[in-house]
């Protein structure tokens, strides 16, 4: 006679609708003791085997169950309409072998709009994102696609990774915030940013920079406002004239004081040391 394991499974209800999606709680209560507490427990979610997301979407849910099966997850392809990544591969390992690009005071604007796309592609490319377990098991998942073609999904793709950072800080994912991160830097690597893109960019920038999603820690500096501080201030060429992202400017807050800090101060000098 066999003998069955049982397996608790909880429903998660996700979004404003409260879509249901079912998941075996063991799985998820593995990724951090936050989230064994909110499921074995003696919260509401625990009794209940219901835990009610309204913030997070179900793409961003099927993601994150995915991660806590398999210790990874994957994304749609980049279908971009234009601006493919013209860098071939030997120019791609000449960048990377050069030191990152010194923006300094300029904000690029003094550069001559090829050299200060080289130097953006040197800084922001070489940037170092570790991941807790070795890269060679992510090299799959982190070479994602790029195709050319509709509809555009960038702005789509880079939010799911940016949501998925931010539910891994709210419940303690340390492993999915470094893999979150190091897979957003990949893809914001994989095109060339347009003016045509560039409001797109101001869309994630304030998703990023909402309080809801990602705390202001100055004078320190979140891993992911940092992110996003070092691709703004890598593409000033085509942020400075943009009309959303001088709305953004205008509005102040954290970002202004970030980015300011960010192209103008010695990291070092204002406490934006990695944490």
């Amino acid at each position: 006679m066999h003998h069955h394991i049982p397996y608790t499974v909880v429903t998660f209800l996700l979004g404003p609708g409260e879509e249901p999606i079912l998941v075996h709680e063991a799985a998820i209560a593995s990724l951090s003791p936050t989230l064994v507490t909110l499921l074995r427990g003696q919260m509401k979610e625990s009794l209940e085997a219901k835990v009610v997301w309204k913030d997070v979407s179900k793409e961003t849910f099927q993601a994150f169950a995915q991660f806590a099966y398999t210790g990874d997850y994957s994304v749609p392809p980049l279908m971009l309409q234009e601006e493919l990544t013209s860098v071939v591969a030997s120019d791609e390992a000449r960048m990377d072998s050069e030191a990152p690009a010194d923006v300094g005071w300029s904000f690029g604007y003094g550069q001559k709009p090829h050299e200060a796309q080289a130097a953006s592609m040197v800084s922001f490319r070489s940037r170092n994102y570790a991941v807790a377990e070795p890269r060679s098991r992510f090299a799959a998942s982190c070479n994602a696609t790029v195709l050319l073609g509709r509809p555009d999904n960038v702005l789509e793709v880079l939010l799911l990774h940016a949501a998925l950072y931010v539910l891994a800080e709210k419940y303690g994912v340390d492993s999915l915030q470094s893999l979150s991160l190091l897979k957003l830097h990949k893809s914001l690597t994989l095109f060339e940013l347009s003016k045509r893109r560039a409001p797109d960019m101001v869309k994630l920038l304030r998703y990023v920079y909402s309080d809801e999603n990602t705390l202001d820690q100055h004078p320190l500096i979140d891993n992911l406002r940092r992110m996003m501080c070092e691709y703004v201030s890598d593409k000033a060429q085509i942020f400075r004239d943009d009309a959303s992202y001088l709305e953004l400017m205008y509005d102040g807050g954290a970002f202004a004081r970030d980015i300011f800090r960010h192209l103008v101060v010695s990291p070092s000098r204002v406490g934006l040391e990695q944490t």
